[in-house]
């Protein structure tokens, strides 16, 4: 996957000390610099979900591109357009909504707009 830029800044923005140390200790493993290292796809580590995990397969997160979303999601109650404005448990709890008015298919989202929790038989 590739480094979401807008999570990134919001990141960065939001924890700057962890933001600082976490860049150091990527840095450090790959034996480089940060300035080599911006623009090249996201590194870390993964696990194995739960068999039970609570998975939307139908939808995807308008803040970091998160698909599909494996945590709780949220939707824009009030975006007129078809393909909805939706975010996973992070980006909702770090007020990604509150900062953006458009989603990554140029829907219609305002900052002031509801977003409600979405429940696991709203996708398919």
């Amino acid at each position: 996957p590739r480094k979401c830029n807008a999570l990134e800044a919001l990141l960065k923005a939001r924890f700057p000390e962890q933001y600082a140390a976490r860049a150091s200790e990527v840095a450090s493993q790959r034996g480089v610099g940060l300035a080599a290292s911006a623009g090249n796809h996201a590194t870390g580590t993964w696990k194995a979900l739960p068999a039970d995990a609570h998975i939307l397969w139908g939808v995807a997160c308008d803040g970091c591109g998160l698909w599909p979303v494996r945590t709780e999601a949220w939707y824009d109650e009030e975006c007129p357009d078809k393909a909805g404005f939706h975010l996973c448990g992070p980006c909702y709890t770090l007020g990604y909504h509150k900062r953006v008015i458009t989603g990554k298919f140029n829907q219609t989202h305002l900052p002031k707009h509801r977003m409600a929790r979405m429940a696991e038989v709203d996708c398919f």
